[in-house]
C-alpha cells in the first residue's frame, strides 16, 4: 500500500472521530478512490482549418474580378461569334459558263476516217498514227486480258505557245452497237507528256479490250477538253492474233 494512501487514511481517522463516521467506513471510501480505473477521455483531433476558395472569396465589385468576368464574356461572344460564322451566308453562284457545261452533252464532232487529221484547238491537231492486234494483259485491279487493239495517238502543236496536254482522254468503242473496249494501263499501253512545246508532236499508245468479231467498225475517240468537242475518227481494225 502506497505511504501517502495510509497518511491520507490517518489523518482522515482524525477528522472523522469529531464526525462521528466510522474509520472502518472511511478507509474503505479512500481505498476505492485509489483502486478506481482511470478514466480515458479520447483526444479531439482538431478539424483542418478552411480556407475560403477563391470564388467565395472575390469581391464581385472589385475591378479585378470586373476584368475577369468582362474577359470571360468577351471569349464567350467569341465562340459564339464562330460557331455561327457562315452561317446564312449565301454560297457564290456558279458561272454561267461552268453551268451551262454541266448541263450540255458534250459535243463530238462528224467521224472522220482513221488517216484524217482533226483540229481541237487553234493551233493544235489530233491524228490516228496507227492499229496494231496485241493479246492484252491484266496488269491492274479489275482488268480483263484478251483479244486487244493498241491504237497510237499523236497530237501536233503548230502554236506558238506550249499546249497542256495532261487532261486528253482517249476512247475505243466496237461494234454496231459501239460497244465501249476495256482499257488496259499495261500491254504496251503509254501516256502524253503534260504539256506540248511549241512545234511538237508527241504520240501516246492506248490499249483496249475489242472482240475480234466486232473490228470491222471501231471509233476512236479523243477528248481533249470538257470545253472542246470530241474528236471522232472511224474505221477498222486489225483481227487477233490468229483470228479473222
Amino acid at each position: 500500500m502506497a505511504l501517502g494512501a495510509i497518511a491520507a487514511g490517518v489523518a482522515l481517522t482524525g477528522s472523522l472521530a469529531l464526525t462521528g463516521v466510522t474509520p472502518s467506513s472511511a478507509y474503505e471510501a479512500v481505498f476505492a478512490a485509489q483502486n478506481q480505473p482511470a478514466k480515458v477521455v479520447a483526444a479531439e483531433t482538431p478539424s483542418p482549418a478552411r480556407t475560403p476558395s477563391p470564388a467565395a472569396s472575390r469581391n464581385p465589385d472589385s475591378p479585378a474580378d470586373a476584368g475577369a468576368g468582362s474577359a470571360s464574356s468577351d471569349a464567350a461572344k467569341k465562340k459564339a461569334s464562330a460557331m455561327n460564322e457562315g452561317v446564312g451566308v449565301v454560297p457564290p453562284k456558279p458561272k454561267a459558263d461552268d453551268a451551262e457545261l454541266g448541263r450540255t452533252p458534250q459535243k463530238k464532232n462528224k467521224p472522220v476516217k482513221m488517216t484524217d487529221k482533226v483540229q481541237v484547238l487553234d493551233g493544235l491537231t489530233v491524228s490516228v498514227a496507227g492499229l496494231a492486234a496485241v493479246q492484252g494483259v491484266a496488269d491492274e485491279p479489275g482488268e480483263v486480258a484478251g483479244d486487244a487493239v493498241k491504237v497510237s495517238v499523236t497530237l501536233s502543236n503548230t502554236s506558238a505557245e506550249a499546249v497542256d496536254t495532261s487532261g486528253v482522254l482517249v476512247d475505243m468503242e466496237a461494234g454496231p452497237d459501239a460497244v465501249p473496249g476495256l482499257a488496259l494501263r499495261g500491254s504496251g499501253a503509254t501516256t502524253l507528256p503534260a504539256s506540248i512545246e511549241p512545234g511538237a508532236s508527241a504520240t501516246a499508245d492506248y490499249v483496249f479490250v475489242v472482240e475480234s468479231n466486232k473490228r470491222a467498225r471501231v471509233s476512236v475517240l479523243v477528248n481533249y477538253s470538257v470545253s472542246a468537242p470530241v474528236a471522232v475518227f472511224e474505221g477498222t481494225a486489225p483481227p487477233a492474233k490468229g483470228k479473222k
